[in-house]
């Protein structure tokens, strides 16, 4: 009987702690200071509430304040537009090679025979496929630059748009 008692009794202290884990502490009332008042008066993020708001960023597409490494203050905004959307659509072409690779679509040759997404950075490394994809690469890489450039100069082209089609 006084185990059963003991036993109800800790039924009873872990409900009532379980029910106030659910309710919210309630903060106690700060006075107000001059350092809170000078932080205040900083426009916030409304993505990040605890950071200030970036200032290049107003009026950009999208605009949610979301900048927690500082990044727009030291790089110009042109020149992130243009890395993201390239980024991104590197992103998306590695994903349909990924999956092009492992449902079995391959370069026609011996080598490339057999090699499944995950290998296959291995496999053209040992055959010397990596070097010249990375020379491919780089040219890309140098010949965009050209467009980026003029962009942050201010020649009016859209960031992404290099002539392929309909601009962004």
């Amino acid at each position: 009987r006084i185990i059963g008692n003991l036993a109800n009794m800790m039924r009873c202290l872990a409900l009532a702690a379980g029910a106030s884990a659910l309710m919210a502490p309630v903060a106690p009332a700060r006075p107000a200071t001059q350092l809170s008042a000078e932080v205040s008066s900083v426009e916030r993020s409304p993505a990040m509430p605890f950071l200030p708001r970036p200032q290049k960023l107003k009026g950009m597409v999208g605009d949610k304040g979301f900048d927690p490494l500082g990044l727009s203050d030291w790089v110009p905004v042109e020149w992130l537009r243009e890395s993201e959307l390239k980024h991104g659509r590197v992103c998306m072409l590695a994903v349909v090679g990924w999956l092009t690779v492992d449902a079995g679509i391959h370069f026609p040759g011996e080598k490339y025979a057999g090699i499944d997404a995950l290998h296959a950075h291995d496999a053209m490394l040992a055959s010397g496929n990596m070097g010249v994809m990375l020379l491919f690469a780089a040219v890309a890489e140098l010949t965009s630059m050209v467009s980026v450039v003029q962009a942050a100069k201010g020649s009016g082209r859209a960031a992404g748009g290099f002539g392929f089609g309909s601009p962004p």
